[in-house]
């Protein structure tokens, strides 16, 4: 899996050595025990800082901006041999968009989005060595504010899958549909692990938290494949959200319910709807 102990050891570095210069002056400086350079903040204005350290013998070690306090924009942190160990984006503090992470020969270690400090979207962990071979490929979700691991692939350096678990490899539906006309939503898989699916979508916010519970709809379908319609009740951009379950039946219980084991993958798609 994909570590995450340097990302939050810079984030707290950074942020305590910001801390640690909240004077208001020109410029601040401090220095190692040899007089060399160790950081400097500087004030651009009243909200915005420019903040550097650098380890003892003068190479760069991060470069990062603050407004009102907060670590905001680009932040880059550097290894002693003088390459770039991470490269990201903040806001207020918390990580929001692309962070990408170096192994100290300078190939890419990872790839990873956030929003508001959690893990979306695709993530790559690479090997050290030449190409950008990947080792790991996540797919995230934010569910209830934290991070769903959607599905995961392991690779050997040749390419290979190693171990997987279930994936949406597609789905396949028009982007545009007419008010009226039924939105057809094909989903196909790829390393099923269970040899049923369902899939199901409601009044889902961005959090994927259900609005209205009398809102949700499904079908069901075979190992690889499955299909819903969606009736669109307004024009405009719009965005359906639900979940898809690779499953199998465990137990029938006496209650009519039966007992199951899947993984879960949550999901959304974007189509306008036009007169």
């Amino acid at each position: 899996m994909m570590g995450t102990d340097s990302f939050i050891i810079l984030l707290v570095w950074t942020v305590v050595g910001l801390s640690s210069c909240s004077q208001k002056k020109d410029s601040i400086l401090k220095y190692h025990p040899n007089g060399a350079l160790k950081s400097e903040e500087i004030s651009i204005n009243d909200s915005l800082s420019l903040y550097r350290s650098y380890f003892e013998d003068g190479v760069l070690q991060s470069s990062v901006h603050s407004i009102n306090g907060f670590v905001s924009g680009r932040a880059r942190h550097y290894f002693e041999n003088g390459k770039l160990a991470q490269d990201w984006e903040l806001k207020n503090g918390l990580p929001n968009g692309k962070c990408v992470r170096y192994y100290p020969s300078g190939n890419i270690f990872t790839i990873i989005n956030y929003k508001d400090s959690v893990n979306v979207g695709d993530a790559y962990q690479y090997y050290d060595m030449q190409g950008k071979k990947i080792k790991y490929l996540t797919n995230y979700s934010i569910v209830h504010g934290k991070k769903w691991v959607n599905w995961q692939i392991q690779y050997d350096s040749l390419g290979n899958v190693k171990k997987t678990t279930t994936k949406i490899k597609e789905i396949i539906a028009p982007s545009e549909i007419k008010l009226g006309d039924s939105l057809k939503l094909e989903f196909y898989l790829e390393y099923p692990q269970y040899p049923k699916t369902k899939v199901y979508y409601g009044d889902y916010d961005e959090d994927f938290k259900l609005t209205d519970t009398s809102s949700i709809k499904g079908s069901y379908g075979s190992k690889n494949a499955v299909a819903i319609y969606i009736r669109p009740r307004k024009l405009g951009k719009e965005t359906v959200r639900g979940i898809l379950e690779n499953y199998k039946v465990l137990d029938s219980l006496k209650t009519g319910f039966t007992k199951t084991e899947g993984k879960m993958i949550y999901w959304s798609y974007n189509y306008d709807v036009v007169k």
